[in-house]
C-alpha cells in the first residue's frame, strides 16, 4: 500500500525549493498530480507509443534508453528521487516516444499529463517559471553529456556521471552504467578499479 502521506510530503519538499507556496495552495496542486507504484523492470512509456504524462520519482530509479532496430539498447538518461523523466519532445509535442522509459528499482512516482501541467501553470504563474527552469537545466545537461562524449576520455565520462547521479553506480547494474557511458563492462570495471586504488 503506498504511503501517501510520506510522498505528498516529498512532492511538497521538492517543489519548495523552487516555488512559495502555504499549505491550501498546496493541496491545489498536488491535485493536479497522480501517484503510481511500479514494479521492478516496468516499462511505463513505450518506444513508438504516444507520451501522454510526465513523472517525478519519489522512490527509485529508471531509465530513459533507445532501442534499435538490432535490438542494442542506448540509455540516454537516469532519473533518481527528485527529478524527473519522460520523452520531453513527445511529451511537449504530442508524437511518439523515441525512448523506452523503465523502472530499474521498484518506483513510486508523481505523474502529470500535458494537460494538468498547463493549467496548473495557468492556475500557479510561478510553476511555469519553475518548469522552464526545469528544461533548461535539462538542455545544459544534455550539452554537458554530448561535450563529454566528444572530448572526454572515459576516465572523465564516468566521474561526470558521479556529480550528475551521486550514489547511482551503487544502486544499478554496471552493464547500464557502461552503456550510458558507451564502453564496455571491462572498461567500467578497470576505471572503477583504478579510482578504488588511488
Amino acid at each position: 500500500m503506498l504511503n501517501t502521506v510520506n510522498h505528498a510530503q516529498m512532492l511538497k519538499a521538492h517543489l519548495q525549493q523552487y516555488v512559495d507556496f502555504d499549505d491550501v495552495q498546496f493541496q491545489r496542486i498536488q491535485s493536479y498530480f497522480h501517484l503510481h507504484h511500479f514494479k521492478k523492470n516496468q516499462i511505463i512509456i513505450h518506444q513508438h507509443d504516444q507520451v501522454r504524462l510526465r513523472f517525478l520519482i519519489s522512490q527509485g530509479v529508471m531509465k530513459l534508453s533507445n532501442l534499435s532496430t538490432e535490438g542494442k539498447e542506448f540509455i540516454t538518461q537516469f532519473a533518481l528521487e527528485g527529478q524527473w523523466i519522460t520523452d520531453l519532445e513527445a511529451f511537449e509535442c504530442h508524437t511518439a516516444s523515441k525512448f523506452n522509459v523503465e523502472c530499474i528499482e521498484s518506483c513510486v512516482a508523481w505523474s502529470l499529463s500535458f494537460t494538468d501541467q498547463q493549467q496548473l501553470c495557468a492556475e500557479f504563474p510561478e510553476i511555469k517559471a519553475y518548469f522552464y527552469q526545469l528544461e533548461k537545466a535539462s538542455n545544459m545537461l544534455f550539452q554537458k553529456r554530448i561535450l563529454c562524449f566528444v572530448r572526454g576520455r572515459a576516465q572523465e565520462r564516468l566521474h561526470s556521471l558521479q556529480e550528475d547521479y551521486p550514489g547511482l553506480i551503487d544502486r544499478i547494474p554496471k552493464t547500464m552504467i557502461a552503456s550510458y557511458l558507451g564502453i564496455s563492462r571491462e572498461t567500467l570495471s578497470r576505471i572503477i578499479s583504478e579510482q578504488a586504488a588511488l
